[in-house]
């Protein structure tokens, strides 16, 4: 007698909302990899570049980031895996698409937050904390929208996955750039201005960063208004 009533689920089909999930905790240790970088680095610069004291808080310095890079680079696998593997699982859950966007936002919210208030970047703070905040208000303002008003018209897009990969690029390249051009103050060499140049341009690929935020935004906004209107007419 054939009791089987239909496809057997696979037994890893809960490993996609794992990586999901695991999303957020990288993104928080991630941030405090790069703030712990920036605090070492920052009291190194203080005790003056090659003493000894600076070297053992340069060691440490580079103990955090490490740690802090893995975690975003783990983060970045997790978010190119965890789709797919949904697919080729046949695991697409509710949970999962819900939750997917929420992972994003906190895993790049954290570091954006620690890029924008690290002791060693604290010249370009004031300038970081304006995308940093459009990036992070018009994600908590869309989670709050998925959350408490649904509607099928913030089913993530293509263009809102693109954004997401471009933030995470654009919160990933200053763990890049110290490795070759750590911010110095005060330095005048060929090093120094490579340092500036390098430096500005990831403030520019930040704004535009933003940019692509709000209008993402704004379009899943006019979709939902859309919606609404043709659920009344019908």
């Amino acid at each position: 007698m054939n009791t089987d009533d239909g496809p057997k689920q696979s037994a890893f089909a809960w490993l996609p909302n794992a990586l999901t999930l695991a999303r957020a905790p990288l993104g928080v240790l991630a941030a405090l990899g790069w703030w712990m970088w920036s605090a070492h680095f920052d009291a190194a610069l203080g005790r003056g570049l090659g003493t000894p004291e600076a070297a053992t808080l340069e060691r440490a310095a580079w103990t955090a980031w490490t740690i802090g890079f893995g975690a975003l680079a783990l983060g970045g696998l997790f978010d190119l895996l965890d789709g797919w593997l949904a697919r080729a699982l046949d695991a697409v859950s509710r949970f999962g698409a819900l939750m997917d966007p929420i992972a994003d936002k906190i895993f790049v919210g954290t570091v954006l937050i620690a890029l924008a208030f690290a002791p060693a970047l604290r010249d370009l703070g004031p300038v970081i904390w304006g995308p940093a905040a459009v990036i992070i208000v018009r994600d908590v303002l869309m989670t709050l929208h998925r959350l408490f008003r649904p509607s099928p018209a913030f089913a993530v897009t293509g263009l809102a996955k693109f954004k997401t990969a471009f933030e995470i690029l654009a919160v990933a390249l200053p763990f890049v750039i110290v490795t070759f051009a750590p911010p110095i103050p005060g330095e005048r060499n060929a090093v120094g201005y490579i340092t500036l140049w390098v430096w500005n341009a990831w403030l520019i690929l930040l704004w535009c960063a933003a940019a692509l935020s709000v209008y993402t935004g704004l379009a899943y906004r006019k979709a939902a208004i859309d919606a609404a209107r043709a659920a009344a007419d019908g």
